[in-house]
């Protein structure tokens, strides 16, 4: 089996806590994020796992995932991305198709984050202001984003025990 690296960017928590039990359930380690962290996973069979929020229809920090990824040799790269939206079919490649230069490097997965406007910076609190306005001046709103309008109005906790437990299964596999 190859060896599995875990890494996650956490605002307010959620990704944190997906982090921690999929580290669990691979019985790895899992740290947060740093820019100039090294990466150990780099051979085949290995992979490198990383996990942060959507930000405005993509992941928080691409840039500086992609650049991981890029040193991460020919390792298998795993994002997952949390977020106040359901699972949804297509959302995870449409996340990765707007995060990444080269989405076909990474294999994208969406996990039910949550929503706590008072852990988040001002920008990211800007950003969800300037999106639930936008959003409830629309008539004609989708069902995902009536969904994401009712899931910012206040503090909420969707992570999935069960999703994160799925993931990890599919890792384990990748690491065969």
């Amino acid at each position: 089996m190859g060896r599995i690296q875990l890494v996650y960017h956490s605002e307010s928590g959620f990704t944190e806590r997906c982090a921690e039990w999929l580290a669990e359930d691979l019985d790895v380690n899992c740290v947060r994020f740093d820019k100039s962290m090294s990466v150990e996973a780099r051979e085949p069979g290995d992979v490198l796992v990383i996990g942060a929020p959507v930000h405005g229809g993509k992941m928080a920090r691409s840039r500086d995932i992609e650049r991981l990824v890029g040193r991460a040799g020919r390792a298998r790269a795993v994002c997952f991305a949390t977020g106040a939206a359901e699972p949804a079919d297509g959302l995870a490649e449409r996340l990765a198709r707007a995060s990444f230069r080269n989405p076909e490097r990474i294999a994208m997965r969406y996990l039910p984050g949550g929503f706590d406007e008072e852990r988040l910076g001002q920008g990211s609190r800007a950003l969800i202001k300037a999106l639930r306005l936008m959003l409830a001046h629309r008539r004609d709103l989708t069902a995902e984003q009536q969904l994401l309008l009712e899931r910012t109005a206040a503090r909420a906790d969707f992570t999935s025990r069960e999703l994160v437990r799925e993931l990890a299964g599919e890792i384990r596999g990748m690491s065969a």
